[in-house]
């Protein structure tokens, strides 16, 4: 990290089924020694509510120019007065549906660089220091169609797919287009499977190494449907309703834990994981080499820099 400026604007775009709730929930542990430092991390249950609620805000910020300014004017406030600002969501990128989710160019979130542009607009500057985990494809779109499946929506994961190829899905895209809206800083970036050996890395980024030495790491908050649980709701039929869906989903989460690897969710066929996880190494690679990205991969101590 020699020769890398210290910024004081940070967005973690929180992609999600990446552990994202779980780093909430750990960096808002140390909160009162963030305010001492003189540090504010704002996640979903600030950015979500009123007065900023970004939620829907992000799509069309001049549809409702009296909460554009409300929002604007607290994020410049925070952002002038403190020593650091750190936002953490994943209604950044945008939501789980397919029309959102999917994009046209073979990869992920659809609107994000719109959504990105304008929360940045919001801020006031371009320059700021981004954070986003990655994920194999395969398991990737298996996970947000069992958080989609666990909050009452109906379907098959071949029906919330379409003709969305998994195998050739990539992220590159998407990395590139958040590239295109960004002015100084840097991109760091991490593959969700390495998390636990990059941790440390990512969190003295984010906060700086006195306060990521703070941060606790408890037991994950919000655990997936697990295989068993799926079949289970498949067996049972939904309720009419997305509520009784909701309510089914929840009652076989309790029923069928999700407590070992081996118990998660596998919808695809072995040769569509096969497929996406060489595309998906492929993908990390050319990602690293990009200009203002630092990679984070176990063992190389600090970051591949493009």
């Amino acid at each position: 990290m020699n020769g890398r400026r210290t910024m004081t604007l940070s967005i973690h775009l929180g992609v999600h089924k990446t552990a994202t709730t779980h780093l909430q929930h750990s960096v808002r542990r140390i909160e009162q020694d963030l305010l001492d430092a003189d540090r504010i991390f704002l996640g979903p249950d600030s950015l979500r509510d009123a007065p900023l609620d970004l939620r829907a805000l992000l799509n069309r910020p001049q549809a409702t120019p009296k909460r554009a300014t409300l929002a604007r004017d607290l994020l410049r406030s925070l952002r002038d007065e403190h020593a650091a600002l750190t936002l953490s969501d994943e209604l950044i990128l945008g939501g789980l549906g397919r029309e959102r989710m999917l994009a046209d160019d073979g990869s992920f979130y659809r609107d994000a660089q719109m959504r990105l542009g304008n929360l940045l607009d919001l801020l006031g500057t371009r320059d700021v220091d981004l954070f986003l985990a990655l994920r194999a494809p395969a398991s990737f779109v298996t996970s947000v169609h069992g958080e989609l499946t666990r909050q009452g929506g109906a379907g098959s994961l071949q029906d919330y797919l379409g003709d969305f190829d998994v195998g050739t899905a990539q992220w590159q895209p998407l990395v590139m287009r958040l590239l295109s809206v960004m002015g100084q800083g840097r991109l760091t970036i991490w593959r969700f499977e390495d998390t636990a050996r990059v941790r440390d890395r990512l969190l003295t980024r984010m906060l700086g190494a006195e306060l990521a030495a703070l941060v606790p790491n408890p037991p994950p908050l919000r655990v997936g449907l697990s295989a068993a649980a799926y079949r289970h709701l498949e067996k049972a039929g939904q309720g009419a309703s997305q509520d009784d869906r909701r309510r089914q989903a929840e009652m076989a989460l309790r029923q069928h834990p999700q407590r070992r690897p081996d118990q998660r969710l596998r919808l695809l066929d072995d040769a569509v994981h096969d497929r996406s996880a060489a595309t998906y190494d492929r993908d990390c690679d050319r990602i690293a080499a990009l200009p203002k990205v630092d990679f984070l991969r176990p063992g190389d101590g600090d970051a591949a820099q493009g």
